[in-house]
């Protein structure tokens, strides 16, 4: 475990705190505080007796080494609200020291410059709240630390940090701007909270001997200060509501006191509800726990720093690392990618220049080729062209005598047969006459379908008053352009032959086997003899004494006879 101490002064007392930072957070285990004895005019900064003062708060907490965090009033630094261009976060810090130089009264170029980035305007400038402070006090307050066996960890604002801790712990006061008062022996620390950044802070001064009444009035008047210069540094903050830090018993009287005289809420906030703090260390802080507010919210420091002002850690340029052995590593295998790839096209240049020589001899080989062939295609658009204009007028005639009205509704008095050389469509125009107007229509769906288009002028009476057919009406047929199968395109289709049944033709050919055996075995039988025994098979023969074999008995054929079977071997198998 950690262990952190945290310390602040004024001019009056110094404060110290004791933490250990674990896994489950941090946990407080003491606060000390300690009368400081100033000479009139002294700066406590500077003076031994602080550093007495701090020296005997160590050895009361038995602290003899260790992380220390230091705070650091408002009024011990130089501190401005600054707008800069939007740019690149990381290119912010050198931008924020270069408007150092001309928004800071004193500053150097060793000076430490820390900021923190409050959001957008509305004319999409960078808002920072940047503070600078004297590099020699610094270097003070470390060799102080390190001659007590502490090393100087960070270097915060009093007002921010207790107020940005708040603010984390509880996120519901973050809904509103909310004002933090923090009262010392002699001094009040406000701090303004937007959000979750501190946008403005404000140290005051009044008289210690003061009743309770006197010191509401002074912090009422400051207060109203505080919210008057801040609102002139931004126009929409409207502060709601003020926290003072202590124990609700302690500022019970200051709080009602400045809730009627500001008409805003004004409500007491203990900082020891805002981390684990041990049973030793309440008791410590009894009645004043308001005055630790600092030192417990710098222990939390370390986890918020993006919220807070650092002077030993200040922000800056992040310089990115070069890889330099992956450079150097990419760059190798790109050059033996590069030197694989030349060998390999020098390897294979003159196998790719016989390559080359072949081909442009085929081409040269193809030329006539090509030439004939583009003969060939111009020759072909013309026969197209002629064959798909060639339409059959009598075909057409035809469709109109059988799609038409029968001639007792409709009759035509003349036909004009054109073709569209352009597009090779063509058209048939015509005026047909009818007894009824509303007859038109129905001629026309009858004459049109998928291939015939037809388009029919307005309606109109018959000049020729004594006709049958009081209505005429002009008709034009459109025939869309007849598609021509191109010949080269022709692919001939292998003719298939039908298949014979395999069990058919094997029932065949054993069939016309036994007939061929049928017939042999009649021609080879041998002539009867007198006494009618039966003849012996020739190619067989038994000796003397010796009992022939009986042949088998023919089996009955199952098959049908076939209607090539010989009716000689029949015959002959019945004269055996």
């Amino acid at each position: 475990m950690t262990r952190t101490i945290s310390i602040d002064c004024d001019p009056r007392e110094a404060r110290i705190a004791v933490g250990t930072s674990g896994l489950t957070g941090v946990s407080i285990e003491h606060v000390l505080s300690t009368p400081i004895d100033l000479a009139p005019g002294e700066d406590y900064l500077e003076s031994k007796r602080t550093i007495e003062a701090i020296q005997l708060l160590l050895k009361q907490a038995n602290v003899r080494s260790g992380n220390a965090i230091v705070c650091i009033g408002r009024s011990n630094v130089e501190l401005r609200s600054v707008h800069l261009p939007s740019v690149d976060k990381n290119e912010l810090p050198e931008m924020v020291r270069f408007a150092a130089q001309r928004h800071f009264a004193n500053v150097g170029d060793t000076w430490p410059i820390d900021f923190v980035t409050l959001g957008t305007t509305a004319e999409g400038m960078t808002e920072v709240l940047a503070a600078s402070m004297n590099p020699a006090r610094i270097e003070r307050i470390s060799k102080l630390l390190e001659a007590n066996g502490l090393k100087l960890g960070q270097l915060v604002l009093r007002p921010m940090v207790a107020s940005a801790v708040a603010i984390q712990k509880r996120p519901e006061l973050a809904n509103a701007p909310t004002l933090f008062i923090d009262l010392l022996a002699e001094e009040a620390d406000m701090a303004i909270v937007d959000g979750k950044h501190v946008v403005f802070m404000r140290t005051i001064r009044f008289d210690s001997s003061q009743d309770e009444a006197s010191r509401a009035k002074t912090l009422t008047n400051e207060i109203k200060r505080t919210l008057l210069s801040a609102a002139s540094q931004s126009s929409t903050l409207n502060v709601k509501q003020a926290f003072i830090w202590g124990a609700a018993t302690t500022n019970n009287v200051l709080c009602e006191a400045l809730t009627h005289s500001l008409e805003m809420s004004v409500a007491s906030l203990d900082p020891f509800d805002l981390v684990d703090a041990s049973p030793k260390a309440k008791l410590e802080a009894a009645g004043e726990q308001g005055r630790y507010a600092a030192v417990i919210g710098a222990l939390l420091a370390p986890n918020y720093s993006a919220h807070l002002i650092d002077f030993c850690n200040p922000r800056k340029r992040v310089e990115k690392k070069r890889p330099i052995f992956k450079y150097a590593l990419a760059g190798t295998t790109a050059v033996a990618v590069l030197g694989f790839g030349f060998y390999s096209y020098y390897s294979r240049h003159a196998e790719l220049d016989s390559v080359i020589s072949l081909l442009e001899k085929e081409i040269k080989d193809n030329e006539e080729s090509v030439k004939l062939a583009d003969v060939k295609n111009s020759q072909w658009k013309k026969v197209e062209n002629f064959m798909s204009a060639d339409f059959n007028w009598l075909e057409e005639l035809d469709y109109l005598s059988k799609k038409s009205l029968p001639a007792d509704k409709a009759i035509y008095s003349g036909f004009l047969f054109t073709t569209e050389p352009r597009t090779n469509s063509a058209s048939i125009a015509t005026r047909y006459e009818t007894p009824e107007q509303d007859i038109a229509p129905k001629l026309q769906n009858a004459l049109r379908d998928t291939a015939h288009a037809v388009t029919g002028k307005g309606i109109s009476k018959n000049p020729d008053k004594l006709s049958r057919f009081p209505w005429v009406q002009d008709l034009t047929l459109n025939m869309e352009r007849r598609s021509v199968a191109d010949p080269r395109q022709w692919k001939q289709t292998p003719v298939i032959e039908p298949q014979v049944d395999a069990t058919l033709e094997d029932v065949t050919q054993v069939a016309d086997g036994a007939a061929k055996t049928d017939a042999a075995s009649a021609i080879k039988v041998a002539p009867s003899k007198p006494d009618g025994s039966v003849p012996a098979d020739p190619t067989k023969s038994t000796s003397v004494g010796e009992k022939p074999v009986e042949s088998p008995a023919p089996q009955p054929s199952l098959d049908k006879p076939t209607a090539d079977s010989n009716p000689t071997s029949e015959s002959s198998k019945a004269g055996a």
